[in-house]
Parts: C-alpha cells; structure tokens; sequence
C-alpha cells in the first residue's frame, strides 16, 4: 500500500515554558527508510519518544494509518504500538538469555504458539537480520558490536512490525560493520515491505536513506536527498554539508 504511514501535522512540544518543537510537520512514506538529523538538543529523541506514544504531545496532531493518535483511548493506542519496534543504541538484551530465548520472549508476547514454532521462527528472525542460525544458543556478551546490533534488529522483527525505529542504529561500529548493518536493513525494507525510521548522525548511512529530514529551529526545515542539503540555508546544515566526509559523500569522490 502506497502513501504516508506516519503524518506529523503543526506539532508542538514543550518542556514546561521551553518550547522543544514548534509547528513541526514531517511525513514518512510506506516501505521506505527516513533518516533524521540535527543538532544535538535539537529534540530528535523527543520526537522519537513521541512518534513510539511514550510521551504526550502539546498540540498539532500525529497520525498513523491515517488515524489521529491524539484522539485514540490507551487501549487503541497499545494496538498502534504493536505495529511498531524500535531497536535503541545498546541493543539492550536480557543477559540471562540467549540471543535466541530473548528472540522467543518477543514472538510469544504477540503470538500463541507453541515453543518449537517459536524457535523456528526466531531462527528465522536471525537469518533477515544476516546472522547464522547458530547465534541462536549464544549469550548477548559473547557477540561482537556488529552481531548484537543486527540480533537486536531481530528481535526488534520478531512482531512483525510495520515500522521500525532505530535510534543511532551505527554507533560504536567499525566502518565495514556499519555499512553492513545498513546493507541488511536497506535489504530489509525491500524484502518485508517495513519502513524505517532513523536518527543518525552517521554521514554514510544517508546514503541508504530514502529520505532525510532536517531537525533545527524547532521545525524540519527540509525533507529530501543528501544532494539537495547543498541548497538548505541554515547554519548547522552549511557546517554539516562542509564537513570534510559529507562533501566526499555528496560528490561521490
């Protein structure tokens, strides 16, 4: 299905007499990849918290499927937040469990199945996030970088979500281990139909991004391709764009 999953519409945020966001609109299409960046402080993870229904907003309206979220009731709401996952920087999993049984808590949260088909399809959870099927009886400590933050992007598949929001998905990863997590999830959406939302301040991953958004003055200031953030008159942007690794990237050399 075409069209937007998420519109974001005149949203404001405040902070008691801090205002955060202000008039804020921002879209995310079906099945694509939405890289948001900004400033540190620029409210990126506020607005995170929002789009996950963890906070309350202010005022203007965020939509899902079409439906205004601000006018659900909590039970309405906790169906919306079983359609979404969200993978955060630690890829924080129990320690006591393997990768696989922290898979299976997941599955048999949402579904009620029994334990050998819950198996088979954390297995399966394992391989669409590029791990082998015997990562399923390792421990979260005896994983690399890289192989925690794609178990983690597993688990996070494990309710078969229709968007997943990762927040500095790359962070801490080696360069080759960076461009592999965003191989598999550029592969992802194109395999599962997902959308993806980011926050990254990893230059390389907007290369990936169907999309990238700019967080700054309260608003996104622009929605579109690296190549067109040569043109945006801000500040920050203009910083961001001379940096030495986005010239680079933009002009392809």
């Amino acid at each position: 299905m075409a069209g937007y999953l998420i519109e974001v519409e005149n949203l404001i945020t405040k902070y008691g007499e801090k205002v955060v966001h202000d008039g804020l609109n921002m879209k995310i299409e079906r099945n694509q990849i939405y890289a948001l960046i900004g400033e540190s402080g620029s409210g990126k993870s506020t607005l995170l918290r929002e789009l996950l229904l963890l906070r309350d907003i202010d005022g203007g309206t965020i939509k899902f499927e079409g439906k205004d979220l601000t006018k659900l009731s909590e039970k309405e709401k906790q169906k919306i937040r079983e359609k979404m996952a969200v993978l955060f920087q630690s890829a924080a999993m129990f320690s006591s469990l393997t990768v696989g049984e922290n898979i299976v808590y997941a599955i048999k949260k949402k579904y009620k199945i029994d334990d050998k088909l819950s198996k088979e399809m954390a297995i399966l959870k394992l391989q669409l996030a590029g791990l082998k099927p015997e990562v399923y009886w390792l421990y979260p400590y005896q994983l690399s970088g890289g192989m925690r933050k794609k178990a983690g992007l597993a688990r996070a598949l494990a309710t078969d979500p229709k968007i997943i929001f990762l927040d500095e998905p790359i962070s801490g990863l080696d360069p080759i281990s960076s461009d592999d997590f965003d191989i598999t999830i550029k592969n992802l959406v194109k395999s599962l139909d997902i959308t993806v939302f980011m926050i990254t301040h990893d230059v390389a991953s907007l290369l990936f991004a169907d999309k990238i958004g700019v967080l700054a003055d309260k608003k996104i200031i622009y929605e579109g391709n690296l190549e067109g953030l040569k043109y945006v008159d801000n500040k920050w942007v203009k910083e961001f764009i001379n940096s030495f690794r986005v010239r680079r990237l933009i002009s392809g050399k």
